[in-house]
């Protein structure tokens, strides 16, 4: 498994262009953001304090979770490529198991994500700082670094499992669009959640990614809220995280961190799993 992953890592970082555009979507909502959304968000959220901080943590906090499915997919390429040019077939026909096979495919986008996640991340906390923001704690950084792992596991695991249905490099790119397109509504990183009807509330509460969000949020936007609303009564401020989804709800239950873990891990062990029966089915066809 590790001479094919070391092959995928290759044919990947070869094409310099898909790796520059791969993280260069990740960055450019940052910069949209920047230039033409912040403003606006700040303003539609009702507070008697300047809320600069809370929102620009809150926003970089969804981009971050939606940046683990963006930047993962760009490295699953190399898997549909090797679907369509049939080179499964030698990989099939050779003694390495399946599991290695999409093993190998995984490890490689997970590798790919977190590189680019990771950078999303530092660029997020740039732009944080340098809009008023303060840095995050030592503590709080190896906490998202923490999350932004466990995501990138559910998030390449999930689409390593959509992957397997493309057998075509034009459906792959149609399918980027689509998940890049669609992955910012569903982390909540253009709407509150909040906002939301209810029904298109509890979809989202059960969406791992949303979960993933909601864990970066509570990391993030720790310190703007304690400092912008520390006097505002503690209705107000668990009716604003919830408002936001920097907490969420199931029901009427409300998640604490343990349930977003086991949404996020649970998810990743699920998808590979399907991934795993979806590359057996071709292999006996």
């Amino acid at each position: 498994m590790i001479g094919m992953l070391n092959r995928n890592l290759k044919i990947y970082f070869r094409d310099k262009t898909a790796v520059f555009f791969s993280l260069f979507g990740a960055l450019l909502i940052i910069v949209l953001y920047a230039l033409f959304l912040g403003d606006t968000m700040t303003g539609s959220i009702e507070m008697n304090v300047d809320g600069g901080f809370i929102m620009n943590s809150w926003v970089m906090g969804g981009l971050i979770a939606a940046a683990t499915a963006t930047t993962g997919m760009g490295a699953y390429g190399v898997m549909v490529n090797d679907e369509a040019n049939k080179n499964y077939k030698d990989f099939y026909a050779s003694p390495i198991k399946k599991s290695s096979i999409i093993g190998a495919y995984l490890l490689d986008a997970i590798c790919v994500s977190t590189i680019m996640t990771l950078v999303t991340f530092a660029s997020a906390e740039v732009y944080i700082v340098a809009n008023g923001g303060d840095w995050l704690s030592v503590k709080q950084v190896f906490q998202v670094i923490g999350v932004i792992f466990l995501t990138v596991l559910s998030s390449c695991s999930i689409v390593c499992f959509i992957c397997t249905f493309l057998k075509t490099t034009q459906a792959f790119s149609g399918c980027s669009i689509l998940i890049g397109s669609a992955i910012g509504f569903l982390v909540g990183a253009y709407v509150p959640i909040g906002h939301l009807p209810n029904s298109v509330q509890n979809v989202l509460s059960v969406l791992p990614c949303t979960h993933s969000a909601a864990l970066l949020r509570q990391i993030m936007t720790k310190t703007p809220i304690e400092q912008g609303l520390s006097g505002a009564p503690s209705v107000f401020i668990r009716a604003f995280k919830e408002e936001l989804g920097i907490t969420l709800k199931i029901g009427n239950t409300p998640c604490n961190t343990a349930i977003h873990i086991a949404f996020i891990v649970g998810s990743a062990v699920l998808f590979y799993i399907l991934s795993l029966v979806r590359i057996s089915m071709k292999k006996r066809r």
